[in-house]
């Protein structure tokens, strides 16, 4: 059999070229091995057919004769690929492959252009779409549409080959095999020529909309005689699914020792990636969705005693594990986060340094021997991968425990857990994960109702462990003010004392230019920190003259003077701090309290009016704002008679590096 060869041109108006392609995989933050595991396995978990209860995958390793491959790839009369590509592998006449085939699942199915009417085209999205320069921008959006799909190209000589089985939605049953290469035609081992853009598709050549392009080959005994190259079997007449396949591999893609046994290696490796970041998936029965079986180099993989421990507390099945509820604070949110599930292990337990497996620290299992003697925290959502072993840094718990003693502890995110927008909270948190897949965040542009589940989730385990493990009890803003918890954050904000006074020259003839309120017409009280997310809250207290009007200004107080906010977002920095709520305390006149509504100021375009029943208007609150960034709070009493306010302002810190000064000045009466 031979490969058609569909060379792209190089066109500053076409969007990827391979240079770009092979920036996409410049994740300096995760092993590639790591990403290789975690995208296979995701991708394939993703697939699993409706009818099938599990996913089967399987990793093989081997030779093949070079000749034979790069026979299949030279151009007839064309490019002589195949020949150039030989001596960029140094005329090596064996080499190795990877291939990564998985069972029980849809396979590549839809077909090799866009076409908006189909509902699932996952050939065109895994093989094609990175050519997109539409969805495939350099800075990535993850999944299938980032840096996870281009991670194949990663090894060998970023040749990657797809092999897939499948039922279209029509019920006809395709075969179908592609191959994609990518190279900077920059670099001096540029095999593609100079009018190329360093793509080139493998497949067979056709047309689409008057254009050339590459699409699969379908014959299905071309696609056989290209498997026994390697010696791989095709898919039978009752399977589907997907094999990838990536020749000229080397110890040095995987980080291997080599002058020891490549195969050997590589499955020990492998082996543990599957269980370090798939242990809740592997042979788990009890999982809630569809579990996986996984063989290396035709051995299956079973999990060793410490990861089936992490499995069994995953499944709330670990025999003296304690578990914590995550309950949402809104009544509007349908259903519980999630679940905490943790332990302290002893080594015994977990069989570290105990015959017959003798297994090292779970930190060395876990690649996590910077956290030597911290606890095991992590979190997953839905499709049963761990995003990382760090979470204990977002959490910073430190029990006192025994020698050989680990505090091992999962957060299951529960599927049902709805916001009144019928969003799940599992769509919410893939929605906010990095590129990588590897953490969660609460983002001000991605929506839970409002909420911020994360935060809460985070704040909750805090607040269990730190008082079974530590002994502290956690004080809020209703049950008083908690000291520790105020010097932790640094006094964020400073009440204002000595007002329009400050060393530096510039500030002071700015303020000069300012009317500043007395102490006896403005005060302002830290109070203490908010309930469910532990923010700084200030109670601010200001006298009005009839129809007077005020402004809360925000300053950032540094070692060596302060700046407005202004001046800050000028010099290009960012704010460190955001408001999070306004609620409104009391209104009164002459001592005399009319209005108490105890309820949050609701903002219309940044500005809200309170009514009284009886005197119509009486308050205007205006957050001011450059650029979206809040700089300040501006009051205004519409009486024609003096008044008192009294307001709750709560404060989001975005850093703890700075203090912020909050100076009050009044516009006079009207």
């Amino acid at each position: 059999m031979k490969f058609q060869c569909n060379l792209k041109k190089l066109d500053p108006q076409y969007g990827q070229d391979g240079k770009k392609i092979l920036a996409l995989m410049q994740d300096k933050e995760t092993n590639s091995v790591d990403l290789l595991l975690r995208e296979i396995i995701q991708n394939s978990s993703d697939a699993i057919s409706y009818d099938k209860n599990f996913g089967i995958i399987k990793f093989k390793s081997g030779t093949f004769n070079s000749q034979n491959l790069l026979d299949t790839l030279d151009q007839d009369g064309g490019l002589p690929f195949g020949k150039l590509l030989h001596q960029k592998i140094k005329n090596q006449n064996t080499s190795r492959f990877l291939s990564i085939t998985d069972t029980n699942t849809t396979g590549l199915c839809g077909t090799f252009h866009k076409d908006k009417n189909l509902k699932s085209n996952n050939l065109y999205s895994l093989v094609y779409d990175v050519l997109d320069d539409n969805k495939s921008k350099i800075n990535g959006t993850g999944g299938s549409h980032g840096i996870g799909k281009t991670v194949y190209y990663r090894f060998g000589k970023q040749l990657v080959f797809y092999y897939s089985r499948t039922k279209e939605i029509d019920g006809k049953i395709n075969s179908k095999l592609a191959g994609l290469y990518f190279e900077d035609i920059e670099s001096p081992s540029a095999i593609l020529g100079n009018n190329s853009n360093g793509i080139a598709l493998f497949g067979q050549n056709t047309k689409y909309e008057e254009s050339p392009v590459s699409e699969p080959i379908y014959n299905e005994k071309q696609i056989k005689e290209f498997l026994d190259i390697f010696g791989l079997p095709e898919y039978d007449s009752e399977h589907f699914g997907t094999m990838i396949l990536i020749p000229f591999i080397d110890f040095d893609d995987f980080h291997l020792d080599e002058n020891r046994d490549f195969d050997n290696q590589l499955k020990q490796k492998l082996s543990i990636l599957c269980q370090r970041w798939y242990f809740p998936l592997i042979d788990n029965e009890d999982f809630k969705g569809k579990y996986l079986k996984i063989w290396i180099n035709d051995s299956r993989l079973e999990l060793n005693g410490f990861f089936q421990k992490l499995q069994d507390l995953y499944n709330g099945k670990c025999e003296g594990e304690k578990t914590l509820d995550i309950l949402p604070k809104k009544a509007y949110i349908i259903g519980k986060y999630g679940t905490f599930n943790y332990k302290v292990f002893s080594d015994k337990e977990l069989c570290i340094n105990q015959v017959p497996e003798n297994l090292p620290s779970p930190y060395i299992q876990l690649d996590i021997q910077d956290q030597e003697g911290e606890p095991i925290l992590f979190y997953t959502r839905k499709p049963g991968m761990v995003l990382n072993y760090q979470f204990n840094k977002e959490i910073g718990i430190q029990p006192e425990l025994e020698d050989g003693e680990y505090l091992i502890g999962v957060f299951v995110v529960n599927n049902d857990c709805y916001d009144n927008n019928n969003k799940t909270l599992d769509e919410y948190f893939k929605s906010s994960e990095k590129d990588s897949h590897k953490s969660w965040s609460d983002n001000a542009e991605i929506t839970f109702s409002g909420c911020k589940p994360f935060e809460s989730i985070k704040r909750e385990i805090k607040k269990h462990l730190k008082e079974e493990f530590e002994g502290d009890k956690f004080e809020d803003f209703e049950e008083g003010t908690n000291i520790r918890l105020q010097k932790e954050l640094g006094n964020l904000l400073v009440a204002p004392v000595g007002y329009g006074i400050d060393s530096d020259s510039s500030t002071n003839e700015r303020k000069k230019t300012r009317n500043h309120r007395s102490g006896d017409k403005f005060y302002c009280e830290f109070v203490g920190f908010t309930k469910v997310k532990s923010l700084p809250t200030y109670e601010i207290t200001e006298n009005f003259s009839p129809l007077e009007e005020s402004r809360l200004l925000f300053e950032i107080k540094t070692e060596s003077k302060s700046y407005e906010i202004s001046e800050w977002l000028q010099d290009g920095f960012k704010s460190p701090f955001g408001i999070d709520s306004i609620d409104l305390i009391e209104f009164g006149e002459n001592g005399e309290k009319l209005y108490h509504p105890n309820c949050q100021l609701q903002f219309s375009n940044s500005e809200a009016v309170i009514k009284d029943p009886a005197i119509g208007e009486v308050i205007k609150v205006s957050i001011i704002y450059i650029n979206q960034t809040p700089t300040g709070i501006e009051i205004k009493n519409l009486c024609s008679k003096g008044a008192t306010i009294t307001f709750r302002l709560c404060i989001e810190p975005l850093t703890q590096e700075y203090q912020i000064k909050l100076s009050n000045y009044f516009e006079g009466s009207k």
